[in-house]
């Protein structure tokens, strides 16, 4: 005996249950597999079933810049720290170009010029730093904390950039600001990048 179709409106009933129980249209993970199945099966699409039982366009499950920022800035907010990107559920590369980028549009703080700029103050006085020195520095000059193994992302992609060169030794790894390093300081506001 075959299973009774459920009508379109037990659906588009649920779909206005959840709105009005967690005050937001549901995405389809929301939901369980068979649900899902049903309602494209039903109605072509997610996206048309939510239009079809409240009215409102989504946009394809994409969350907002705003919403994918304020992830960023909730998770510094509650851990006082910025978040590996292991830690948020979307690839903030993919739509801001960069993680650092990222960073700096949610909390106004791009580590990677923060890095260039300590950097510079470390090699001042010596010609390299290594990454317990370039930890130690930041938090010294005002800069958020970042583990190690955050910092060792950040400069491998300055390091792919250009903007700073590394040293590897037998047990560390030593970096140094180069010349298109010391430019980009400057251009982004750095008084101390000659």
């Amino acid at each position: 005996m075959a299973a009774k179709k459920l009508p379109p409106e037990y659906f588009l009933n649920r779909i206005r249950d959840y709105q009005k129980k967690n005050g937001k249209p549901p995405r389809s993970n929301d939901f369980n597999g068979p649900f899902q199945k049903n309602i494209k099966r039903q109605f072509g699409s997610w996206e048309k079933a939510v239009d079809a039982a409240l009215g409102v366009k989504l946009n394809h499950g994409r969350r907002t810049d705003a919403e994918l920022l304020a992830e960023i800035k909730v998770f510094v907010d509650a851990n006082n720290r910025i978040p590996n990107r292991s830690e948020l559920k979307h690839d903030f590369v993919l739509r801001f170009g960069s993680y650092a980028v990222a960073i700096e549009k949610a909390i106004g703080y791009n580590p990677e010029y923060a890095i260039l700029k300590t950097l510079w103050f470390l090699t001042i006085t010596t010609t390299h730093a290594s990454l317990p020195e370039i930890v130690e520095a930041s938090e010294l000059t005002g800069g958020r904390k970042l583990t190690i193994n955050q910092l060792r992302g950040f400069v491998d992609n300055l390091a792919r950039a250009g903007f700073v060169n590394v040293r590897r030794g037998d047990r560390i790894a030593l970096y140094q600001l180069t010349t298109k390093g010391k430019e980009e300081l400057k251009a982004k506001g750095g008084k101390h990048a000659d």
